[in-house]
């Protein structure tokens, strides 16, 4: 079916440039679960294919490898947002060159970070409903069950062509557990400005919770974040990007520390999501980071 080999080829396609993560979804499913203005086009069919495109850490040797061969890439505005549409834009070329078929079918690109009106897409809705991870409300992260919160979500592309019956997976079911959940309120609370609408729904989810504070159950290594964020707040530290980095350490602590370790991003590429600064890129172009 050439549905099936065209999503074979692209998922291999967007791999081999550190895009992981590919996930086919149907983008009627999709549309059901989110207001009007995140719909998606379905070119008419009953169930039309869509492709989720992710990452979990293997986006960042692929990407610096890319820096060091372009070095004027570093000038965009957003040099791994540029990565990315470059990669899929050439992917979908590979993918339908491959084709032991011709495929010509027109796809419709839109990415994570695109905000104009009719571009947007509610991106963690949509892994959740992909089946790739599922939205934890409690730390606002969605959570993979073999890469836990350290995955990013880039795109989602619309084929014109009909989902195959065989490739749609059920929803994600969030592998976090409701022990850690006042644990992760609690630091996302101290992160989010007070006043703002953000913060009052934080507050409320707080009062709301059903889950009450409590260490029975939780491994040494939750138990050591635990400490690490009530040490934090004691200090009355100022709130800086570590905090939301500890935030997401304690979202794959239910992992335990090895395979939590095993995922997390490389601190090179934690640095740069997290602070954007080209100086990072700039080391690795003149020979440093990995």
């Amino acid at each position: 079916m050439a549905a099936i080999e065209f999503t074979a080829r692209l998922a291999e396609s967007l791999r081999v440039r550190g895009l992981d993560l590919t996930v086919p979804f149907a983008v009627q499913v999709y549309n059901a679960a989110v207001p009007s203005a995140f719909a998606l086009p379905t070119f008419g069919h009953g169930r039309t294919l869509g492709i989720l495109v992710a990452n979990s850490r293997a986006l960042w040797p692929a990407f610096t490898t890319f820096v060091r061969a372009h070095p004027d890439h570093v000038r965009e505005s957003n040099p791994l947002d540029r990565y990315v549409t470059l990669m899929v834009d050439q992917a979908l070329a590979d993918a339908r060159a491959g084709c032991s078929v011709a495929l010509e079918t027109a796809a419709e690109i839109r990415h994570s970070w695109e905000t104009a009106p009719g571009r947007m897409v509610a991106i963690q809705r949509l892994c959740t409903v992909s089946g790739l991870a599922a939205l934890d409300e409690a730390s606002h992260l969605c959570v993979h069950a073999e890469f836990g919160p350290w995955i990013a979500l880039r795109t989602a592309i619309v084929l014109h062509l009909p989902m195959p019956p065989e490739l749609e997976r059920p929803a994600a079911v969030n592998p976090v557990p409701p022990v850690l959940v006042p644990y992760l309120t609690r630091i996302l609370h101290r992160l989010v400005p007070p006043g703002t609408h953000y913060h009052m729904q934080v507050q409320s989810d707080r009062d709301d919770d059903k889950n009450p504070d409590t260490l029975e159950g939780l491994n040494e290594y939750s138990l050591a974040l635990i400490a690490e964020n009530d040490a934090r707040a004691a200090r009355n530290d100022p709130a800086s990007w570590r905090d939301w980095l500890l935030m997401r350490d304690l979202a794959a602590s239910w992992m335990g520390r090895s395979r939590a370790m095993a995922a997390r991003y490389t601190d090179e590429a934690l640095q740069y999501h997290y602070t954007k600064e080209t100086i990072i890129l700039a080391g690795i172009i003149n020979g440093g980071g990995r």
